[in-house]
């Protein structure tokens, strides 16, 4: 990516100072006894004795089920972030990259 490529331009490897980790998961998923890697379901106890699985009873975890959430992080030396270095010019370009705290790596 170009945000590597800043790094490497710095005088870090990059293959060493950087990393990308992707962070995905299901907050909640219906249980599947048949699925390969069944999730546990979680019964809530009515009054009348009788269980009913999470999702049936909530509106706001019906909307989680089955769908993925997480985000992807990219490491970098904490140095990128320093704009007063001698590298100046190249800690301004890859804090360009950098909105709301998000990366936006394709932003021109």
């Amino acid at each position: 990516t170009s945000m590597r490529k800043l790094v490497e331009n710095i005088g870090f490897d990059p293959a060493y100072y950087t990393a990308i980790h992707k962070n995905f998961d299901l907050p909640y998923d219906i249980y599947r006894p048949e699925s390969e890697n069944p999730r546990t379901q979680i019964e809530i106890l009515q009054k009348n004795g009788q269980l009913a699985e999470l999702s049936s009873l909530s509106p706001i975890v019906q909307s989680l089920a089955g769908s993925r959430h997480g985000d992807n992080r990219f490491y970098f030396p904490k140095e990128m972030l320093d704009q007063n270095s001698i590298f100046a010019s190249i800690t301004q370009q890859f804090l360009h990259l950098i909105e709301n705290d998000h990366f936006t790596p394709n932003k021109k």
